[in-house]
């Protein structure tokens, strides 16, 4: 998507003004200058009762009211750009957004005592511990209405002048399935959490009703297998066009999942025995196959993106993710099958998949900062260079334990030892300790790095 079509909100306008191109393109001077002045804002305060004034009834407050805007900007933003295009950032922004918007009111409400305002994170997020199930009631119940959108749709392009009609037809079918499933769960989930007798059984009870009735099971289950036949055909054609990989496994599962069902139905109405429990004795494998799936998919756009783009930090850590899901799901489904001896060897296979993972991470930190230091961009290489001694070490240790090879573990050790134990207390805590202890002088050295810092990207854009 091309950022001409974005809409211009408030969000787009707050990332694309000066500032706001300016934290993006310098991530790692902006975050270092904010860690740098909390530091000498927090000793100030200690030292100075003015200064303590001052940060608490118009620094912090200032932060989280700046907080709270970009946070609902962004959350604004998700739903008029990125929903039914990118739903997967959309779900992101919205929820990142949401919680940092929160905190900023909250911080706003605590520095000034406004008793609503000052509970306005950990209220929601104590509601929501106290009422989880009604929470993911109304999450299914949603979902169900969205199914059911999706299913009028269907319909309308199957008795309208649309082509595929039967395609369409049984989308919808399958659509309208998932919408009564999505709100009959929704419903008793809530019944559920506030006791609310008959509605508490409205999902259950209607399984166990169409089980009892063999029409109705048969019925039933004859509709989930066409609507696992349509989401397998979706998923079929989505892969040999080359589609999205991981939608192509979503739609391949939700068509075995609803196959699955389907026959237990069918079993139970036509007693038939060896249908009976196909789904719900099965349900781990099932897990299992969508986690390792799911990890090849992941593996796959991984490995597209590095022979595109070549190996950066996102397609290594994918890649990682992609090595510890495979077994990881394989683990699953052993341990379901009482196979305990796999599950010892894939409990490591996992392990070496993150040591693995790790150590592309490390290739493509270090990667990044020799391209950083020919540059010239001294603090980037020193950052890029000192997390990839953290994942090199990480990955040592992963794959030490994994292969219980003690030599490697100590490596390992070793390397954090000389690196990352040395910044710390040789560099890192020093200059934090400089900064909080004289926080007049720790601030003329940041407002003179960050003076140098802007002098010379400034002359690096006239060049």
């Amino acid at each position: 998507m091309q950022v001409s079509q974005l809409k211009n909100t408030p969000y787009q306008r707050i990332k694309n003004s000066p500032p706001g191109r300016f934290v993006r393109e310098n991530k790692l001077a902006t975050g270092a200058v904010a860690v740098g002045g909390a530091i000498v804002l927090a000793g100030g305060a200690v030292q100075s009762t003015a200064v303590a004034r001052v940060a608490e009834y118009g620094v912090i407050p200032a932060v989280g009211a700046g907080m709270a805007v970009v946070g609902f900007a962004a959350a604004h933003d998700a739903v008029v750009n990125d929903l039914g295009r990118r739903n997967g950032l959309a779900a992101a922004k919205l929820a990142a957004g949401t919680l940092s918007g929160l905190a900023g009111v909250q911080i706003v409400g605590m520095s000034y005592d406004i008793p609503v305002l000052e509970r306005a994170l950990t209220g929601p997020l104590e509601a929501l511990s106290d009422h989880g199930l009604a929470v993911l009631g109304t999450g299914v119940a949603g979902g169900g209405v969205a199914a059911g959108v999706l299913a009028a749709r269907q319909f309308k392009q199957a008795f309208g002048q649309s082509e595929n009609r039967p395609r369409h037809a049984a989308l919808g079918v399958a659509a309208s399935l998932g919408s009564a499933g999505g709100l009959l769960g929704g419903t008793e989930l809530i019944a559920r959490q506030y006791g609310i007798a008959g509605l508490n059984r409205a999902f259950t009870g209607t399984v166990e009703h169409l089980a009892q009735s063999p029409a109705a099971a048969v019925g039933g289950g004859a509709l989930l297998l066409a609507g696992a036949g349509v989401l397998g055909a979706e998923a079929v054609g989505n892969f040999r066009k080359g589609g999205n990989d991981l939608l192509t496994v979503a739609e391949g599962m939700g068509a075995v999942s609803a196959g699955l069902g389907g026959l237990e139905l069918i079993g139970h109405g036509a007693r038939v025995p060896a249908l009976q429990g196909l789904l719900t004795h099965n349900a781990d494998l099932v897990g299992s196959a969508a986690l390792s799936v799911g990890g090849l998919a992941v593996g796959r756009l991984a490995l597209k993106d590095a022979q595109g783009n070549g190996l950066g930090v996102k397609s290594s850590l994918a890649l990682g993710a992609a090595a510890v899901m495979v077994p990881g799901g394989l683990m699953v489904g052993a341990e379901s099958l009482g196979m305990m001896a796999a599950v010892d060897v894939l409990s490591r296979g996992t392990q070496l998949g993150l040591g693995a993972g790790l150590g592309l991470t490390t290739v493509a930190l270090g990667k990044n900062a020799v391209q950083a230091a020919r540059k010239g961009e001294v603090g980037s290489a020193l950052f890029q260079g000192v997390v990839g001694a953290g994942t090199a070490t990480g990955s040592l240790l992963v794959t030490g334990d994994a292969l219980g090879i003690e030599a490697i573990s100590r490596l390992g050790q070793k390397l954090a030892d000389a690196t990352i134990e040395p910044l710390a207390e040789h560099v890192l805590w020093p200059t934090a300790r400089f900064l909080f202890e004289n926080p007049v002088a720790g601030a003329a050295v940041l407002a003179t790095g960050l003076g140098v810092y802007l002098y010379y990207k400034h002359r690096q854009s006239q060049d």
